[in-house]
């Protein structure tokens, strides 16, 4: 254990105590004041160096210096509040987070996401301080996530890990939040399927099926779901009919693309395909999604998804 000649507090590592007494011991010449105190760990040090450039968008969010390990890139959250309970601190960096993931997603569709939270401790009983950090697991996000679920979840996640911190560490004091970092990583899903998930505003009008394939096939199986009644669940593939015996797919490159419909209805003359903007999508990412209603020979008609490429 080092300790401070100037003012007896200890560090468990030299780097933190050649900070402290460089930045923010009371009693150094060359220091701040005490008033002004940082917090002197390696492990802060480290993440305050790489956050650098302030976002344009709002200045309690720094963007870090360089993303790495395949992050598209990382931003530091942080609150002007002083507040001591999760709850509270994640509650007032709700919109700022959750901005930040929009941003990401309409850039690039689909990403992943975690958070990490720090905190500054202190342990009376030994004289000592540290930064701690806790992090929630990877989740992908998309144009179709329910954004308020994800930060519930996450929120919940970090309530949990400082406070079970909190009873197997005991003696270690919270005595201020310090910033969340959100980071973003690429998603490149499997391209073994072309399956997408509905916005949550269209899930919940229960008036739309969704088949869940495992193959390219988006457009085909979600024709097929609306002309042939289904012998089982709705979204499963198993419910119908290979596309292939039921309609004329040669030379048809799938995942078909928007502008390839035509080609579609050309080979197949008895279907009309109708295509609708999915407004709320539209306008915020990128790509997209289409609403595509289906006409057959009895005329009866059955909205479903696909994406738009």
């Amino acid at each position: 254990m080092l300790r401070c000649r100037n003012c007896g507090r200890r560090y468990s590592t030299r780097d933190a105590l050649l900070r402290h007494q460089r930045e923010s011991c009371g009693h150094s010449s060359s220091g701040p004041s005490a008033k002004r105190q940082r917090m002197t760990t390696p492990l802060l040090a480290k993440h305050r160096d790489r956050a650098v450039a302030v976002d344009d968008h709002n200045e309690d969010v720094k963007i870090n210096r360089s993303a790495f390990r395949s992050r598209i890139i990382s931003y530091r959250v942080s609150s002007r509040l002083h507040l001591l309970e999760t709850g509270e601190f994640m509650g007032d960096l709700k919109n700022k987070i959750a901005n930040l993931v929009r941003r990401e997603v309409n850039k690039h569709r689909s990403v992943k996401v975690h958070l990490e939270f720090f905190g500054y401790y202190v342990l009376e009983s030994k004289g000592l301080e540290d930064v701690k950090s806790f992090q929630t697991r990877n989740v992908v996000i998309t144009a179709g996530s329910d954004l308020d679920e994800f930060y519930a979840n996450v929120a919940e996640t970090l309530d949990r890990k400082t406070k079970d911190f909190a009873e197997k560490e005991s003696g270690w004091t919270l005595v201020r939040f310090l910033f969340v970092e959100v980071n973003f990583a690429k998603y490149n899903p499997l391209r073994a399927s072309s399956f997408i998930p509905l916005p949550p505003f269209v899930q919940k009008k229960k008036a739309v099926i969704n088949v869940r394939n495992d193959d390219q096939r988006c457009f085909a199986w979600r024709v097929v779901s609306a002309l042939v009644p289904p012998l089982g669940a709705a979204h499963r593939c198993t419910s119908y009919p290979d596309p292939e015996q039921m309609h004329n797919l040669g030379g048809l490159q799938f995942p078909l693309k928007l502008k390839d419909i035509k080609d579609f209805c050309r080979m197949n003359p008895d279907i009309a395909v109708n295509v609708y903007g999915l407004e709320q999508v539209l306008k915020n990412v990128r790509g997209g999604g289409t609403l595509i209603l289906c006409y057959g020979k009895e005329k009866t008609t059955r909205k479903f998804i696909t994406d738009k490429r």
